[in-house]
């Protein structure tokens, strides 16, 4: 529901408001899952030096697909 809510605001609200928003809460609800993303976040940038949407978009350009019933199962390798 969660996504559904956040997806008809970005459309409705258009990504320079809906982004607004989201930093007004960021500011004065913080929740410890906010705080546990930007953590990771920022960690991800440290190690790459790129945005992680960056990462993710890109990602997603090149795999042409976001369904993973588009992919084959990858054959299972034995434990030596």
């Amino acid at each position: 529901m969660r996504l559904r809510a956040s997806s008809l605001l970005l459309n409705v609200l258009g990504e320079g408001t809906f982004l607004d928003l989201l930093r007004f809460i960021e500011v004065h609800a913080p929740d410890a899952a906010t705080a546990a993303a930007e953590t990771r976040a920022a960690k991800l940038v440290s190690l790459s030096g790129l945005s992680p949407i960056l990462v993710e978009a890109l990602t997603i350009m090149a795999a042409r697909s976001i369904q993973p019933a588009d992919y084959p199962t990858p054959p299972r390798t034995s434990a030596c």
